[in-house]
């Protein structure tokens, strides 16, 4: 078979194909004009590239639909202060499902727990202070709140208080142990069921046991001028600057208002300084308290509320 002696050009130096249709051959063709970028998406890559180079590490960054999120590392914090917020916000909105009669049954729910849960806290402060070795004198109740039946089960109860009710009469005999478990005592319920039972009760879009649910769990955030404060003033006097008799005495109590009131007689910016110290010792206790609640509920098989009308 004869074969041409003209040599064939190498692979590599043949010309490419023209991928170009029929269409754009024509003469006075033009081409579509091209989609225009996305402008609002351009920006948004711009601030993901300039995060990350603030961040030094992309992997610290969440970005979802375009919407900046904390830190990676940062966000224990953000639960931690924001948890118990977000569980009674996303309670409360799954246990709305039926308007205003849910709302009338969240509010029902509420008066009941709180009227349980009043007379049961204070005796939980005696019972710790009675299990720490300390002794109890006189327990304050409201009639309200069954302290005429309790004064006639306990002689140190007395029916009557110009608070829901109060421990104002106890003897931990010097031990700052045994009355920071005195403090402690009745957010036990809140460690559990309180959490669970919140959790629980709006997962079930149960509405009453949600209201009623919330005293127990929500009570550390309840008490920040009360029992959080005191236990906040019990930590500060510790310390050598608020350690002398009078302070110690000035700012210990369990009405973070009345001890303002009596600090604004006195001078000097100490006291305050320790006043405000103590408060915010006591919110970070509140938050811990419920933090170890939800822990535990967790643990039980109610984990965190969460939004459920959007999927991100």
């Amino acid at each position: 078979m004869w074969r041409s002696s003209k040599r064939q050009p190498a692979k590599h130096q043949r010309e490419a194909p023209d991928k170009r249709t029929r269409n754009e051959t024509l003469p006075g063709y033009k081409r579509a004009p091209q989609a225009t970028p996305n402008i609002d998406e351009s920006f948004r890559l711009r601030g993901v590239a300039f995060c990350c180079l603030l961040r030094d590490s992309p992997r610290r960054l969440a970005v979802v639909n375009g919407n900046f999120f904390a830190p990676r590392f940062l966000r224990p914090l953000k639960k931690f202060f924001l948890q118990p917020f977000t569980d009674t916000f996303y309670g409360l909105e799954g246990c709305l499902d039926r308007g205003t009669r849910s709302l009338l049954l969240i509010l029902l729910g509420l008066l009941l727990g709180w009227w349980i849960y009043v007379p049961i806290h204070e005796l939980l402060h005696a019972g710790a202070c009675v299990a720490g070795g300390g002794s109890i004198s006189q327990l304050e109740i409201d009639p309200l709140y069954f302290g005429g039946l309790l004064a006639q089960i306990f002689p140190w109860v007395t029916a009557s208080s110009e608070y829901a009710g109060r421990l104002s009469g106890f003897d931990t005999g010097g031990s700052d142990l045994v009355y920071l478990l005195t403090d402690f005592g009745p957010f036990f319920l809140t460690l559990f069921p309180g959490v669970w039972w919140l959790r629980r009760a709006a997962r079930g879009g149960q509405a009453l046991a949600f209201g009623a649910a919330l005293p127990f769990a929500l009570a550390p955030l309840i008490s920040l001028t009360g029992d959080a404060y005191e236990i906040g003033s019990i930590l500060v006097t510790r310390l050598p600057m608020w350690a002398e008799t009078g302070t110690r005495a000035l700012l210990r109590g369990d009405d973070l208002f009345k001890k303002a009131e009596e600090l604004s007689q006195l001078g000097g910016p100490a006291p305050w300084l320790g006043l405000v110290l103590a408060a915010g010792l006591g919110a970070l206790w509140a938050l811990a308290t419920y933090g170890l609640g939800a822990w535990i509920a967790g643990r039980l098989k109610q984990p965190q509320l969460v939004d459920t009308s959007k999927n991100i």
